[in-house]
């Protein structure tokens, strides 16, 4: 329903209506080598914890650049394909590994922040996606999870 939602969904469409044969492909939020954003943040004890479940849907670079590549070879593939790590991940939860690894601390939420995804623009964008047709396709995940992917750059980092 955003604009850039909106934006994205009349390119899926275009290209879909071409003679070609197209794949749309949706990726999560991508980190790796030059983006480590989130590494940077919880360094800077900018992480906090909001009052309420929130998931985000994530995948390293080289599973994003992979899948694609993946895709080029599939026989018959889907028009549409979830560009997402195995396993959505609880932002708190991510917040608390991310901070044990770091030797840092997550703030946690402030006591009146118990909004309802449904009403609080904080909690726009929580949703677990899969990425199970992915998989059915035969790509295997180099980093299945945050764990793998955040674990792979902190020890190039330490």
């Amino acid at each position: 329903t955003s604009f850039r939602g909106e934006v994205m969904l009349a390119a899926e469409e275009i290209a879909a209506a071409s003679v070609m044969t197209s794949i749309a492909v949706r990726l999560g939020g991508i980190y790796g080598p030059g983006r480590q954003y989130l590494i940077e943040r919880a360094r800077m004890g900018l992480l906090k914890k909001r009052g309420y479940p929130h998931y985000t849907n994530r995948i390293h670079r080289d599973d994003a650049a992979g899948l694609v590549r993946h895709l080029l070879f599939v026989d018959d593939p889907q028009s549409l394909y979830l560009g997402v790590d195995n396993e959505p991940a609880e932002e708190g939860d991510l917040f608390d590994w991310l901070a044990q690894r770091l030797s840092c601390t997550v703030a946690d939420p402030d006591p009146g922040d118990r909004a309802s995804t449904a009403t609080s623009g904080r909690g726009v964008g929580s949703k677990r996606c899969s990425n199970q047709r992915l998989r059915d396709s035969g790509y295997t995940m180099r980093y299945p999870s945050y764990r793998e992917g955040l674990g792979s750059l902190l020890e190039d980092v330490d």
